[in-house]
């Protein structure tokens, strides 16, 4: 695991251009799906429904 580390390292550290379109397309495509996740605010929904 660590020698695999240590080659990705390598690599991106002599093709400086791949490494930042693979950053910039990695957080394009972490930011599209995290701007689909839906909040919601009602503070009812966390209280139990019976009155028991």
């Amino acid at each position: 695991m660590t020698e695999f580390c240590i080659k990705i390292y390598r690599f991106f550290r002599n093709h400086r251009a791949v490494f930042w379109v693979s950053m910039i397309a990695l957080y394009a495509f972490f930011g599209y799906f995290a701007s689909k996740i839906y909040l919601e605010e009602d503070i009812n929904k966390l209280m139990p429904s019976s009155k028991n």
